[in-house]
């Protein structure tokens, strides 16, 4: 009896019961509108990469002016990637970025977690 009192109550809100059972059934209308939430979050992570792309390539350009000793470099995306933060945490934004200038070149990985927060590492694998 004290399941189903617990359940019961808890009905009227769409909460679960005890040990995750579901104590009334989602609306077509739920489905759909978290449907449509996780279909959005695609467009907004597109979003994110490209907002992000300047900021990652002004911040590879700067890093390698001091390594290549080179006042007239520039830079050009390779990838790009959608990187999860902590558990439900903001996205962050994954580039590998090349950098050329007065003849030498350099590969960084850049992560962007907006557009003025950038990290810039040396890819030592290229």
């Amino acid at each position: 009896m004290k399941n189903t009192r617990k359940c019961s109550s808890l009905r009227a809100h769409g909460a679960f019961g005890e040990h995750g059972a579901v104590c009334r059934a989602a609306s077509p209308s739920l489905l759909l509108y978290t449907l449509s939430m996780m279909l959005s979050a695609c467009a907004t992570d597109a979003q994110l990469l490209n907002e992000n792309r300047a900021a990652a390539i002004q911040a590879a350009v700067r890093q390698a002016t001091r390594d290549l000793n080179c006042d007239q470099t520039a830079g050009s995306i390779l990838s790009d990637s959608e990187v999860p933060g902590t558990p439900l945490g903001d996205l962050w934004s994954r580039y590998s970025i090349k950098a050329t200038g007065c003849g030498k070149e350099i590969v960084y990985t850049v992560e962007c977690e907006n557009k003025t927060v950038c990290s810039v590492k040396h890819d030592e694998k290229r």
